[in-house]
C-alpha cells in the first residue's frame, strides 16, 4: 500500500482484479484511480484462484490507457496553465 506522502506522486492508478478495491494505491483521489473487475473472476469475489477470468483484462487496455491518458493531459494542461509564456512558473507576489 502507498503512503499518504507516497500518493503525491500518483498521476493515477490503473487496477485489474483488485478484490481490495483500490486500497494498494492509498489515498490517490478516486478520480485519479480505475479499478476493472470481471464478474467471473474468483480474485475479485475474494478466492485465490487465478483462472482464465482473471487473465482476460486485457480487454479492458484501451479504456485502461485512455484513463491514463486522460489524467496525464489534465495534468499537463494544469501544469501549463500555472507556467508564464516563456515556460517559467509564474510566482505569487507577496
Amino acid at each position: 500500500m502507498l503512503t499518504t506522502d507516497e500518493t503525491f506522486f500518483v498521476a493515477s492508478a490503473v487496477l485489474f482484479g483488485d478484490s481490495e478495491n483500490g486500497k494498494a494505491v492509498g489515498e490517490t483521489k478516486s478520480s485519479r484511480t480505475k479499478v476493472f473487475f470481471h464478474d467471473a473472476d474468483r480474485i475479485c469475489n475474494y478466492q485465490a484462484v487465478v483462472d482464465s477470468a482473471h487473465l482476460t483484462y486485457s480487454l479492458n487496455m484501451g479504456e485502461a490507457t485512455a484513463f491514463v491518458l486522460k489524467g496525464r493531459v489534465l495534468e499537463a494542461l494544469a501544469s501549463h496553465s500555472s507556467k508564464g509564456q516563456n515556460g517559467v512558473r509564474n510566482r505569487r507576489k507577496a
